[in-house]
C-alpha cells in the first residue's frame, strides 16, 4: 500500500498549519508588542483571522543557544506580521504590506507595536475541530494511533499546553521505543509540542537518539525536532561524541526538514556555527574525538526528486526539465527510480506546491489540485510526499560508497 505524507506547513521545528476562525466585523481587535509574552501574541493575532504561513526567511540564533522562535501569519487584509520570540518573548515585530512582491522588493517594516484589526470576509475560513477542554493521556493516545489531520494536531497542541503536560513525556518515549517505527512521526510530533509550551521541562535522550538513527525521513525529521528542544547542558554533558555520532549522518539527507534539524542539535551541543555540511562535520567530528571514526556510506539511504506543477497549463517540472503530461513522468520517474535501485538507492519524490495551495489543501483536505502526480509517484516509488514551495531540498550527498558511485546520480543544477 502506498504511503502519503503531507508536510503541513508551520515555521521552524513542528510541522502543521492552525485555522483561526473568522472574524465577523471591522473592528479594533487587539495590540501585540515587542516584550509580551509569545502565546499572548499568538492569541491576538489568531483572534483577528491570522493564518499560519511560511515565508523564506530564516530564525536568527539565539543567545543561549539553538535559534530563537520565527511565527509568519497571512492577516485578513492581505499583510504579513512576523513574530521573533527569544526564551517565550517577542523580540521583534516585523510586517510586510507586498507578500507577493518578489523577496527583494518585499519592504519588511519593524515595529515595536502592532494594532490588530478584524476585516469582513465573504467566505467563511475552514476550522479545525476544537477539542474539548481537558485532554486526557488517553485522548492523546487514540489521536497519535490516527492518521494525519487537523484535529490530531489540534488535540496535540491542547494537550501541550495543558500544566501537567510534561508528565506524559516518559510514556510518550516508552511509546516511541514499543512502537517503531510505526509511530515515530506522531510520538515524536507530541513530545515536540510539549518541549515547545514547557521549554523547562526535562526529557530523556535515548529514545529520541535511537529515533533519528532509522533510515526513514520522516523518522529522523521529527526526533531531531524534539531533540533540539530536549537537549541542555545536564542531560547532554559527556555524551558529546554520542549524539553527534547519531546526528551527523542526517546531514547527508536530501531534505531541509532533516538536516535543518540535526544542524540545531548540532550546533547546540558543540558550539559550532557551520552550516549543513556533512563532510566539514565529519572532518570536526574526527578532530574533536581524536580516534573515532565517523563512517557515512551508508547515511545515504534515498534519492529525493521534485514534482513541481505547471500553473495554468498541462504538464509538469521535474528536476527543473518540463515534461509534457502524466504519462512522461511516469516514464522518467521509472527510469529514476531503475537508476537509484542499481546504486542501492530508494527513490522518493516530492509533490511541490505553492504555499497558498498547501495552506488550503491542509485545511480542506482536498488534493485534488495534485491527485494526479500523487497518483503517479505514489504508483512508482510507493509514496508520495506533498509539500510546500518552501520546502528544500538540495542536490545529493556525494560521498557514497564505490558500489554507489555518485559521480553517475543526476542532481539539480
Amino acid at each position: 500500500m502506498s504511503r502519503l505524507i503531507v508536510a503541513f506547513v508551520l515555521v521552524l521545528v513542528v510541522i502543521g498549519c492552525v485555522q483561526a476562525a473568522p472574524p465577523a466585523a471591522t473592528q479594533p481587535s487587539g495590540t501585540i508588542t515587542t516584550g509580551m509574552p509569545l502565546r499572548a501574541a499568538l492569541e491576538a493575532v489568531k483572534a483577528v483571522g491570522g493564518r499560519a504561513t511560511e515565508m523564506d526567511l530564516a530564525p536568527p540564533e539565539s543567545k543561549h543557544g539553538g535559534f530563537m522562535t520565527l511565527k509568519c501569519f497571512e492577516l485578513a487584509d492581505r499583510r504579513i506580521v512576523c513574530l521573533v520570540a527569544d526564551s517565550q518573548a517577542v523580540v521583534e515585530i516585523s510586517v510586510c504590506d507586498k507578500p507577493d512582491a518578489p523577496k527583494a522588493d518585499r519592504d519588511w517594516k519593524k515595529v515595536d507595536t502592532l494594532v490588530l484589526r478584524m476585516q469582513p470576509t465573504s467566505q467563511p475560513a475552514a476550522t479545525p475541530p476544537t477539542p474539548p477542554n481537558g485532554i486526557d493521556y488517553t485522548t492523546l493516545l487514540a489521536q497519535i494511533k490516527g492518521a494525519a489531520s487537523m484535529q490530531q494536531l489540534a488535540v496535540m497542541q491542547k494537550f501541550a499546553g495543558q500544566k501537567d503536560a510534561p508528565a506524559a513525556l516518559p510514556d510518550l518515549l516508552k511509546l516511541l521505543k514499543q512502537n517503531s517505527p510505526q509511530l515515530d512521526n506522531n510520538a515524536s510530533l507530541a513530545v515536540a509540542f510539549i518541549l515547545m509550551g514547557h521549554p523547562d521541562a526535562d526529557c530523556p535522550l535515548d529514545e529520541l537518539l535511537e529515533t533519528v538513527q532509522r533510515h526513514r525521513w520522516t523518522s529522523q525529521q521529527k526526533a531531531a525536532q524534539a531533540l533540539a528542544m530536549a537537549l541542555k547542558p545536564g542531560n547532554w554533558k559527556g555524551r558529546e561524541e554520542e549524539i553527534c555520532r547519531a546526528l551527523i549522518p542526517l546531514l547527508t539527507s536530501q531534505r531541509s526538514r532533516v538536516f535543518q534539524a540535526a544542524l540545531a542539535c548540532l550546533r547546540k551541543v558543540s558550539g559550532q556555527t557551520m552550516g549543513p555540511d556533512a563532510d566539514a562535520w565529519k572532518a570536526y567530528f574526527e578532530k574533536t574525538f581524536p580516534g573515532k571514526d565517523l563512517d557515512l556510506s551508508k547515511a545515504v539511504y534515498e534519492w529525493m526528486v521534485v514534482v513541481n506543477l505547471v500553473p495554468d497549463r498541462k504538464g509538469y517540472i521535474l528536476e527543473g526539465e518540463a515534461v509534457a503530461d502524466g504519462k512522461a513522468l511516469d516514464e522518467k520517474l521509472r527510469a529514476l527510480a531503475a537508476e537509484a535501485k542499481a546504486k542501492g538507492l530508494a527513490l522518493e519524490a516530492a509533490v511541490q506546491v505553492p504555499n497558498d495551495m498547501m495552506n488550503r489543501i491542509a485545511q480542506t483536505n482536498d488534493f485534488r489540485p495534485v491527485q494526479e502526480a500523487m497518483a503517479i509517484v505514489s504508483r512508482v516509488t510507493g509514496s508520495c510526499t506533498v509539500s510546500p514551495e518552501a520546502d528544500v531540498f538540495r542536490k545529493p550527498y556525494r560521498s557514497v560508497p564505490a558500489t554507489q558511485p555518485a559521480a553517475e546520480l543526476k542532481v539539480r543544477p
